[in-house]
């Protein structure tokens, strides 16, 4: 298997900051539509790493491609970030590990949409392929780099063939994009490799443990007055950490200070979460009434000093959240998770998806960090490494296995792992 260490160390990747003199940015596919034929159903995220070479087989790991009497045509979109400037690109490259028949036998083609001329141009082939090995290609677009992006910084890939002769599988895809100057974010972003601690429960600060060894802190402040909260922030600054502040985006707690707000819109609360008494989902939807509550929370916490928010239940949509004709649905969340990256990035504060592994794909290029739970336990790991690919960390947390059984595995993906109780106490065993 080839680890993402390796697969990371073929594509060297730079972060997006101000001071570095090329900036480089690996893009995976946000959406893939197939057009013409069929395509298995592996998550998305899968193409986000290389795990396969030669002739090896294992099925989760790559989609396959299934043409039609006429062929096969998909299309996967592909976003740049919203500080890349289209007319600055120096490098435009298109990157995949193909398995399938050679050319000579069946030809499949990459292609990517010019919108200038509103035509697809080919960028390359499986030419150089063996035939049924895991075979990595590279295609480098060399010209008229800024006509394959659209105003709002989308790219769209057209992978085809016209003939029907057989299946090809891809195990990876990414597009490579590196500009010279880069607009600085206004907003603290982590380092790929940041430490870090979580502690919710306290509701004193002498409960609070802010001695441990962390890059990042993540704490609840709502849990204490304002000036205690503060207080706790400027200590940990003083210590050298960021701060980031813990808030629950897509649930009502009716212990929450500000909960009279939601009570007087019950139209606004679901369902119960399941083991969480006092805790209703929220129907996102409804951001004129949504959208102020969680603003001034927003606000609260830029003025108290924090560096980064870490907003939960952010997946209401996969959830049992009692909503109904219509329910919540993948675009509803998709919509307010990308408006609570607006939120937090114009204050001035970084933001992590927190779970939601399904719209990872399209989000990974708004967030700056992930934080996940039990992605051992469910076997979905590997779904997070396109963060990692863009050097953001992912802060990992499981509840039920001691370290000896997932930190070596979360070690190789680059995740950030650590033990900890579910009630998220000062304690944690950690994997680094």
């Amino acid at each position: 298997m080839i680890k993402l260490s390796i697969l990371l160390s073929m594509l060297v990747f730079s972060p997006l900051t101000a001071a570095a003199n090329n900036h480089a940015l690996t893009l995976f596919p946000a959406q893939h539509d197939t057009v013409t034929g069929g395509h298995s159903n592996q998550r998305l995220t899968t193409l986000a790493t290389v795990e396969l070479s030669g002739n090896r087989d294992k099925w989760s790991a790559y989609r396959e491609f299934y043409p039609a009497q006429q062929g096969y045509q998909g299309i996967f979109s592909f976003r740049l970030p919203a500080n890349a400037d289209r007319n600055e690109l120096n490098l435009l490259e298109l990157n995949t590990n193909f398995k399938g028949h050679t050319a000579t036998r069946q030809l499949w083609q990459w292609q990517l949409l010019d919108f200038n001329s509103n035509r697809w141009i080919t960028v390359g082939d499986n030419r150089g392929a063996k035939s049924w090995q895991w075979t990595h290609l590279s295609f480098n677009i060399d010209t008229t780099r800024h006509h394959f992006v659209r105003d709002d910084g989308v790219l769209l890939v057209r992978y085809l063939t016209r003939d029907n002769r057989d299946a090809s599988n891809i195990d990876f895809l990414s597009l490579r994009a590196r500009q010279a100057t880069m607009a600085a974010s206004s907003w603290w972003r982590p380092p790929v490799n940041s430490s870090w601690q979580i502690q919710l429960s306290s509701s004193s600060a002498s409960d609070l443990n802010i001695d441990i060894d962390a890059d990042i802190y993540i704490i609840d402040i709502f849990n204490y007055d304002q000036n205690t909260g503060k207080s706790i922030i400027q200590q940990l600054h003083q210590k050298g950490r960021k701060v980031v502040c813990y808030f629950s985006a897509g649930s009502y707690e009716n212990w929450r200070k500000d909960a009279y707000k939601f009570q007087a819109r019950p139209e606004v609360l679901g369902k119960q979460l399941k083991h969480w008494p006092g805790e209703q989902w929220l129907d996102i939807r409804r951001l004129d009434i949504l959208g102020p509550i969680m603003s001034a929370r927003l606000d609260y916490l830029r003025d108290a000093g924090c560096d980064g928010v870490d907003p939960d239940n952010v997946d209401g949509y996969i959830n049992d959240h009692g909503f109904v004709n219509p329910p919540l649905r993948y675009e509803d969340q998709l919509r307010y998770n990308r408006w609570l990256v607006h939120e937090a990035h114009k204050r001035g504060l970084g933001i992590g998806l927190k779970n939601n592994l399904a719209q990872i794909p399209e989000l990974v290029v708004d967030y700056d960090w992930a934080v996940n739970e039990s992605c051992y336990k469910y076997a979905e790991c590997n779904q997070l490494s396109s963060f990692i690919a863009q050097g953001k960390p992912v802060l990992h947390i499981e509840y039920e296995f001691p370290t000896y059984t997932f930190c070596s595995y979360t070690r190789s993906l680059g995740l950030y792992s650590q033990l900890k109780d579910r009630m998220l106490g000062e304690w944690q065993q950690n994997c680094q």
